[in-house]
């Protein structure tokens, strides 16, 4: 219910076209269906978006999210998509309740609202970019392995401390009973 002047909205991804949200909105004015894109649609999409809207289900963490940020598209995600370890409210996005159609009109009224926001969140949508690259996920991966190793090795100390013990509370029972052993002779 908004008009072409408000809210243009573009939906990429394959669409049966017997479809019942396609057959119902197929004719309007302001939503086009997109059906499956390039890479380089996608985005010269987002860059010529105000907001990528990602209102899904279950996702484990989105990249067509941090894609977006990576062009200067603010995100409004649901929950279930990963973006909330993106995305802060009204810095670089919105993120919403998963299967919450109010939560989604309410975030779309935001984004007309706020339209005067919009350079200060596409500029912070590309800087939080910055922190998702190749390079830092090798890194995190790195320290990941450094973190296990120095556990592992605190572990194999404290249990090496401990067979040590075990071992002296034995040797001080077998040399007991060795001298048992003698004084019955």
């Amino acid at each position: 219910s908004y008009s072409s002047k408000d809210v243009i909205l573009n939906i990429a991804g394959a669409i049966s076209m017997d479809n019942p949200l396609y057959l119902k909105y197929k004719n309007h004015e302001n939503i086009n269906f997109l059906g499956f894109v390039t890479r380089d649609i996608i985005t010269k999409e987002f860059q010529d978006s105000s907001f990528f809207i990602l209102p899904s289900l279950g996702e484990g963490l989105a990249l067509v999210i941090l894609e977006a940020l990576a062009t200067g598209t603010p995100v409004i995600c649901s929950d279930f998509t990963g973006g909330n370890y993106a995305i802060t409210d009204n810095t670089n996005g919105l993120v919403i309740k998963a299967g919450d159609e109010d939560a989604i009109k309410k975030s779309v009224e935001w984004a007309i609202q706020n339209k005067q926001n919009l350079p200060f969140l596409s500029e912070n949508a590309r800087k939080s970019s910055l922190g998702y690259t190749w390079e830092i996920y090798e890194k995190n991966i790195e320290n990941i392995e450094i973190d296990r190793n120095k556990f592992i090795n605190r572990y194999t100390e404290k249990q090496n401390a401990e067979v040590k013990k075990l071992d002296e509370k034995y040797n001080k029972i077998k040399a007991k009973k060795e001298d048992s052993i003698k004084q019955l002779k």
